[in-house]
């Protein structure tokens, strides 16, 4: 099946954004504008870009859709090292360090492409400095990403660097330029914080941020399962 061309439009800008956790600001920028462009009002917090019902019918139950920003990634402090930010253990990348290291791109603060350099070691969980090497001035809080392809078609298939969860934000700034129509008063909710312990959905959970009730539904594109929400948690 064929994506259609204006979602793989959206999909391929997304990777030139350059994104980590904590970093946030590059991807806050594109969706701003893109919404922006498109008339579309929106709340940007802390936590999460939201962007409510253009009419609410308290008739209608809620449905809150969402996804998240960030992508696994170095955040650097300088031309020397950083943290590496999204893995929940990182054993396999040491694993390949200890036979070679890992070629990065690096992008400034700004989001200006700076150069390439590589990974030449990572410290152990959970701290996860990593130590790189490069010629290029860096400055604090720029961005290290894998050195790949960041957008790649191969007949039906599209191959992308942060398919998760690039992919999932694209279709939803897709529906919300279609203006989709629906039964329910839909919230779309872009997660600034998901990498790391998936704060941003912790805190609209704890703070019961939309007001759900038991009529009310919940999509989280980020989630690999389905957990029954225990209310001790909260």
């Amino acid at each position: 099946m064929e994506i259609d061309i204006r979602l793989k439009t959206i999909l391929k800008e997304l990777q030139d954004v350059p994104s980590v956790p904590f970093l946030p600001k590059l991807q806050i920028r594109y969706i701003s504008r893109f919404l922006q462009d498109l008339g579309i009002k929106f709340e940007s917090t802390n936590y999460a870009i939201v962007v409510p019902p253009k009419i609410f019918d308290d008739r209608r139950p809620k449905i809150i859709i969402m996804s998240h920003v960030d992508h696994p990634g170095v955040v650097l402090r300088d031309n020397t090292e950083g943290i590496f930010m999204g893995l929940a253990d990182g054993s396999n990348i040491r694993d390949y360090l200890n036979n070679q290291p890992i070629p990065i791109k690096i992008y400034s603060p700004v989001g200006s492409y700076l150069g390439k350099g590589k990974i030449t070691s990572m410290s152990s969980y959970p701290k996860q400095n990593v130590f790189i090497k490069t010629d290029i001035e860096v400055s604090a809080n720029s961005y290290g990403q894998f050195d790949v392809e960041y957008f790649k078609e191969d007949g039906d298939n599209v191959y992308v660097y942060n398919a998760d969860d690039g992919l999932c934000v694209a279709t939803m700034l897709k529906l919300i330029e279609d203006k989709l129509v629906s039964d329910f008063n839909i919230y779309y909710v872009f997660n600034l914080f998901e990498e790391v312990h998936q704060i941003t959905s912790w805190h609209l959970a704890k703070k019961n941020y939309f007001v759900l009730t038991e009529k009310d539904f919940v999509i989280n594109l980020e989630c690999a399962k389905v957990e029954t929400i225990k209310p001790e948690k909260y």
